[in-house]
């Protein structure tokens, strides 16, 4: 006959609820094992825990631990995943900040089913049906938490606080920046010796190759539903049109050029969906002068007098570089 329903047979009196479900943390059968397991390492700190639900409850579990992502009428939603719990008992006794929500669940390492039940008719459990099929009654997720490059939380509600924050200020993004050098030929009369026999002569343009200190910027989208190419392609060789702050140096508008945009492909760790880490590649100007300040516009260049000075196509008086909005590259309402 048809199985009943668990809960009248297996009854459990959870506390703890994950996404709607009741569970508790599993310790064995003479609650001495499993439970939960801590390491405190260079790469931060890690935890494993074996928690117990019901069986029909498992995948709703699983997207409360490992937290979610869609993609619904143009814009991305996610629902964060579990974060560790910290309690008063996980602070350092000097009052050492300990952050929230920087090690959760990224991954679940085993799933065991416990009380298994056989359907002698198979109608309850398989579709269409399969007598002698079953099912289990509850479920042992054992759930890894580790703490990634990346937020899922802004740390501080400051805007522009950047300590133990990402460089863009942005969460589910790990950044990186670099300084690399461009060699660029400045034009005849922009530069000239300053003593000596040619004084006040000019550096022939084949002579006087410069180095242009230039940032380069890696900002990684991380767990994508999509490739966002509608709104990146258009904004390939464009400058901001908007200043960004990224690690504390303001970029005023045109100083930055969205270089490239790389997507790795990989597996959602809830749905088994195709999801992207996708790297936004951005170059920045250094400052324009001795003495430091903003860096400097994409559309200066150095003309024979030794100024930076703007320029323009000379038919239709366009920047060389266009103006795009590059804030639009990490919004959620992306296609």
């Amino acid at each position: 006959m048809p199985l009943n329903d668990p809960t009248s047979d297996f009854p459990k009196s959870w506390l703890l609820n994950i996404n709607g479900v009741q569970c508790g943390v599993y310790l064995g059968p003479d609650g001495t094992s499993g439970g939960i397991t801590q390491t405190v390492g260079e790469q931060g700190r890690t935890a494993t825990v074996v928690f117990q639900c019901y069986w029909e409850d498992l995948n709703d579990l699983i997207a409360g631990l490992v937290g979610t992502v869609d993609y619904i009428g143009g814009t991305i939603t996610r629902t964060e995943p579990f974060g560790f719990p910290l309690t008063t008992a996980d602070q350092a006794n000097d009052g050492s900040k300990v952050f929230p929500n920087r090690t959760f669940c990224t991954s679940i390492s085993s799933i065991v089913g416990t009380k298994w039940q056989t359907d002698s008719e198979g109608s309850t459990v398989a579709d269409p049906p399969l007598p002698g099929w079953g099912r289990y009654i509850f479920a042992l997720v054992t759930a890894e938490f580790t703490t990634p490059t990346y937020l899922v939380q802004d740390l501080n509600p400051n805007p522009s606080s950047f300590e133990f924050n990402d460089i863009v200020l942005q969460t589910y993004t790990t950044s990186k920046l670099r300084v690399s050098g461009e060699v660029f030929a400045p034009p005849t009369g922009s530069f000239q010796f300053s003593g000596g026999t040619y004084s006040g002569s000019p550096l022939l343009d084949v002579g006087a190759s410069q180095i242009r200190t230039r940032f380069e910027v890696s900002v990684t989208r991380m767990r994508m539903p999509l490739v966002p190419m509608q709104t990146a392609g258009p904004l390939l060789g464009s400058v901001n049109q908007d200043p960004l702050l990224i690690a504390g140096q303001n970029f005023p508008a045109e100083t930055l050029l969205f270089n490239g945009i790389n997507p790795e492909p990989r597996c959602d760790p809830y749905n088994g969906g195709i999801i992207w880490d996708v790297e936004l590649q951005f170059l920045g100007n250094a400052p324009s002068s001795s003495s430091g300040g903003d860096p400097l516009s994409w559309n200066y260049f150095l003309d024979p007098g030794g100024n930076w000075t703007k320029v323009e196509t000379s038919n239709t008086h366009d920047p060389v570089f266009r103006l795009g909005d590059l804030n639009s590259l990490f919004s959620n309402t992306i296609n």
